[in-house]
């Protein structure tokens, strides 16, 4: 795994007014090209991704059944993301779909992206497999990363309920809704919710596959947009996520709340 994305220094730095003036700003910046990461207010504690990711892979990886899977970085370094799986926790959606508990450390300089984790499942239906968000939870920092990363790590049985107790019963009951293709796109876009280029590209997958005009179970409309997410999309990680959250969201209040088919 390649750790020197996230292996350089930072340094805060305060900020003054044209005129010199002092504010209550402070602007974090990587020493090696004196690049901005961030932006922040003077109390804003900054913890290095380094030690960050240190914690976690202690507190996750062995004993606990985590395994990493990815680490990557977005804004020039300013937020990182590193993926755990835990192929103790699998469960089966429906015949031959597979789904592994999947944890999400991310940290960020810039204030966008909070110290905490996304509680994750990778669906296990290609080769890389896909990533279908739950919900995130986030951190207060308090002292060190290992303290704050030890405590999150700590609740690692939360993210196991959360999986078994919330996600999995949400995912086995879109297996059971079904309805015609192209109307069910159409409700999509009509809600204006999520980017009508993400659903042309679910179109296009649809039809080369050639049941556009046929039914479709909910499960597997939403691997369609869970596909083309984690293997397309060329957004940030965070940008990602939110899209990702975002559909589910929709496809539940949409097909499963509202009794749409």
């Amino acid at each position: 795994m390649n750790t020197s994305i996230i292996d350089f220094d930072i340094h805060t730095e305060k900020l003054v007014t044209e005129t010199g003036c002092p504010t209550n700003k402070v602007a974090v910046m990587r020493n090696d090209t004196s690049a901005i990461l961030g932006i922040n207010s003077a109390g804003f504690k900054v913890l290095d991704h380094r030690p960050v990711f240190a914690a976690g892979v202690k507190a996750m990886v062995g004993e606990a059944g985590f395994e990493l899977r990815k680490l990557e970085v977005g804004g020039n370094g300013a937020r990182m993301f590193a993926q755990f799986t835990n192929k103790r926790v699998t469960e089966e959606v429906q015949v031959g779909d597979m789904v592994q508990l999947m944890i999400t450390l991310m940290n960020g300089y810039d204030g966008t992206t909070k110290l905490g984790y996304m509680i994750e499942g990778l669906v296990l239906k290609c080769l890389n497999g896909m990533i279908a968000p739950i919900r995130f939870l986030n951190v207060q920092i308090r002292h060190t990363a290992n303290a704050e990363i030890g405590h999150v790590m700590n609740q690692a049985q939360e993210a196991t309920r959360a999986f078994r107790n919330e996600a999995m019963p949400l995912w086995r009951g879109m297996t059971g809704v079904r309805g015609n293709t192209a109307l069910m796109l159409k409700t999509i876009e009509e809600a204006k919710i999520i980017p009508e280029k993400l659903t042309t590209r679910v179109k296009e997958r649809i039809v080369a596959a050639n049941y556009a005009n046929h039914d479709i179970s909910l499960w597997d409309l939403y691997n369609h947009y869970t596909y083309l997410l984690t293997h397309e999309y060329k957004g940030s990680p965070e940008r990602r996520m939110n899209l990702q959250l975002m559909t589910a969201r929709l496809l539940k209040n949409e097909f499963i709340i509202g009794g749409k088919e």
